[in-house]
């Protein structure tokens, strides 16, 4: 394949990853905190740890929304969108990790739960 191809395809393939950084952020944001109420009602012992968690990841979508907003345009958005999911995709992960391990492991509902979102979430 040209070089010229290459760079071409991974060219368009960044710029069409960063309609997917808005909807991996703007998800993050929804869905942490409504995930409270259920947290409330399932494991209302640890709710504030639950709700730290989430408020946490929250905060982080947020922000990642603010700085989205702030470099709609700016070329350096797409050249970092792969880094950038990756990020995210990670802090999503370790905190869907941390509930788990709060509530009590593998052997939990929750834990079924929280796969079906890390489903929604990858894709």
């Amino acid at each position: 394949m040209p070089a010229e191809l290459s760079e071409g395809f991974n060219r368009e393939l960044a710029r069409r990853r960063v309609p997917g950084l808005w909807v991996l952020a703007i998800t993050g944001t929804i869905l942490f905190p409504l995930f409270i109420a259920l947290d409330y009602v399932l494991y209302p012992s640890q709710v504030w740890t639950l709700a730290s968690v989430r408020s946490a990841v929250t905060i982080v979508a947020l922000i990642s929304l603010g700085l989205f907003r702030a470099l709609h345009d700016h070329p350096k958005l797409e050249e970092y969108s792969l880094s950038v999911t990756v990020g995210l995709v990670m802090i999503y992960g370790i905190a869907l990790d941390a509930l788990v391990i709060t509530v009590g492991g593998l052997g939990t509902p929750y834990y079924a739960g929280l796969t079906l979102l890390i489903i929604v979430i990858a894709s």
